[in-house]
């Protein structure tokens, strides 16, 4: 049993809880992504090839667009995030198909693409360590353009 929060909860409703308030942040920083990608793209009704962002957001104001950098630099912290919390109950997934299925069993999330349409790359690094990160643009492993949650 744990104490949490000044109840005793039996370890599997904890780690549910815990699986439910990392899926909520997941999908509130998904959304937020989606809607910087509509932004940048014009909402999805306008000219794709449309006026530059200093022009649309008035005088003396400059919308800010997301990359596709920054869109997966986000992801991978999400990403990174939820592993983590899957660790701490058991270690790490021993493979991709492994961390795809405890994502989609302790936090019913599926397994994303990177904005180049190619899924984030995991590897087991030790017993309770992981890496995950996009290929980039090129696609290609190993090269100067993957993209790494930075440690702080």
């Amino acid at each position: 049993m744990l104490r949490c929060c000044h109840r005793t909860l039996s370890r599997s409703l904890h780690r549910r809880v815990l699986g439910m308030l990392l899926m909520l942040w997941l999908i509130l920083a998904l959304a937020v992504a989606g809607c910087e990608e509509k932004k940048s793209s014009g909402g999805g009704g306008g000219n794709a090839s449309g006026p530059p962002p200093e022009q649309v957001a008035g005088p003396g104001k400059v919308k800010k667009v997301a990359s596709k950098d920054e869109k997966a630099a986000k992801v991978l912290r999400q990403l990174n995030n939820y592993l983590l919390g899957i660790t701490a109950q058991g270690g790490a997934p021993a493979d991709l198909a492994a961390a795809k299925e405890a994502l989609k069993l302790y936090n019913q999330v599926s397994w994303m693409n990177d904005p180049w349409g190619a899924p984030y790359v995991y590897k087991k690094t030790g017993d309770n360590t992981f890496e995950v990160y996009s290929s980039g643009p090129d696609g290609q492993e190993g090269t100067a353009d993957d993209m790494r949650v930075e440690e702080q």
